[in-house]
């Protein structure tokens, strides 16, 4: 064998039995360096909350840690991860009490720029989320500081602490259930108003035919270009999903939790509500449209009402299997036209399209409806309401075989030269038209409101006579 052959082969042991060493040390030490990392990962979460033992949660959103101390629940730690400047992001630890309040935070990693941006992983600046909570509005130069020329950093250290305490907030039970079932807000528009990282943001959200179709942002204080995608893309995607609950934008987390938050705010009274009951006995007369989800499409229905029952309800669209949901169709309907109640059996082997088509009934006898004078019982009606003067205008009318006629204004205290000629002006067109679907009267514009509402008054009131006298 020639020298090099032999070189060869005495390196080629060498290598092995490194490798074979290697892997020896490594099967000794493992645990031990496995048992030292967990140590050090537990003495820094005891760094933002005073606690001796932490226990991991699988299965949850964040990274979260149960804290105790001597066997007693002390609060929780979350490790979360802020798009910073540095496309690295911030990698973080909150700690949080029992009550969600924060106890510490520590900045566990990051790549922002040195002597700017790093600024935000300094004690003396993340001491002051100490103490903010569920009901801290985490408003930038407002309730907490950012660093000047360090936005991003700022806004990805703020909107993190935030996201903790909402996070641990909705896991410990301690806020309410405020999700909200789109398919069950009335048509019309909704005001709310959210924090965001330069302060108030307003919205205006516009339902109709049972969906969310536009989120307008009204007004803002958000630093121009970080906030652009936000304002851009939260609402669309909000629109797309048809949910408040849509993913944050990369880069400016603060105004989209804003713009979410005012959304909440302007459809709070929507947000985690019961299953109210519908009385059907006093809904308008005229025609109702909804919708909802079935097994594999949504069903849409339009729904009469006459005389305070659900005379018809006509399926518009839907694509579930025919075989299945057909008879199941048929079936439903029958039994809320005879039980005159949304509180029906549903079809066993068709239950998602059961489902869906009551949801879609209620959904559309929840909204505003078209109102059909034909439908009204013969009789005279008498009804009052506020106009412009917050006098009451006192209207009457009669209908006769379906028909309205004899529109009088009995009593009123607005500006008889003003009033007056809308009055008559609105009395004629409602007995041409047999509607009170009518233009209002220009500069009168609450006189006509409210003679109008006096009508639907009277209408909710019932006749009061059936002869028609």
């Amino acid at each position: 064998m020639n020298q090099t052959a032999k070189m060869i082969v005495v390196l080629g042991l060498i290598a092995a039995i490194s490798a074979g060493l290697l892997a020896g040390v490594n099967m000794l030490t493992k645990d031990i360096i496995a048992a030292n990392s967990e140590k050090r990962l537990y003495e820094t979460l005891a760094q933002v909350i005073d606690a001796d033992e932490f226990i991991r949660q699988e299965e949850t959103e964040l990274a979260l840690w149960h804290a105790m101390k001597n066997g007693e629940p002390a609060g929780y730690v979350v490790r979360l991860v802020g798009k910073g400047y540095s496309s690295a992001g911030i990698d973080m630890l909150v700690g949080l009490d029992s009550e969600a309040s924060v106890t510490g935070v520590l900045i566990f990693s990051h790549s922002e720029t040195p002597g700017l941006g790093s600024k935000v992983a300094a004690a003396g600046y993340l001491d002051q989320f100490v103490g903010k909570g569920l009901e801290s509005p985490f408003a930038a130069g407002e309730d907490v500081d950012a660093i000047s020329g360090a936005t991003s950093s700022s806004m990805a250290v703020i909107g993190s602490v935030r996201k903790a305490v909402q996070f641990v907030g909705a896991y410990a039970g301690l806020v309410e259930d405020t999700s909200i079932d789109f398919a069950k807000v009335p048509d019309g528009v909704y005001t709310g108003t959210g924090r965001g990282f330069g302060g108030d943001i307003t919205v205006n959200v516009t339902f109709a035919g049972g969906k969310l179709t536009d989120v307008e942002i009204v007004s803002h204080k958000e630093s121009p270009n970080v906030s652009d995608p936000a304002i851009k893309q939260i609402p669309q995607a909000m629109i797309d999903e048809q949910t408040v609950e849509v993913d944050a934008v990369s880069g400016a987390t603060m105004s989209s939790e804003g713009i979410k938050a005012a959304v909440r705010d302007a459809l709070a009274e929507f947000g985690g509500q019961a299953d109210v009951p519908i009385d059907i006995s006093s809904l308008l007369p005229g025609k109702y449209t909804g919708t909802a989800r079935g097994f594999s499409s949504d069903i849409t229905v339009e729904v009469t009402v006459a005389g305070g029952k659900i005379t018809e309800i006509t399926i518009i669209s839907q694509d579930d299997t025919a075989e299945v949901s057909g008879p199941a169709f048929v079936a439903i309907i029958a039994a809320i036209k005879q039980e005159q109640s949304l509180d029906v059996d549903l079809v066993s082997g068709a239950t998602y399209s059961s489902e869906g088509l009551v949801e879609a009934v209620k959904n559309a006898l929840r909204s505003e409806g078209v109102l059909d004078l034909s439908y009204l019982p013969d009789g005279k009606y008498i009804g009052e309401a506020e106009g412009f003067s917050r006098e009451p205008i006192r209207v009457s009318f009669t209908m006769k075989d379906g028909r309205i006629s004899s529109v009088q204004i009995l009593t009123h205290g607005d500006t008889v030269g003003v009033a007056e000629p809308a009055f008559s002006q609105l009395s004629s067109a409602i007995e041409v038209g047999q509607t009170l679907d009518v233009d209002l009267v220009s500069g009168a514009s609450y006189s006509s409101q409210g003679m109008l509402d006096a009508m639907i008054n009277a209408i909710k009131a019932g006749p009061s006579s059936g002869t028609g006298q």
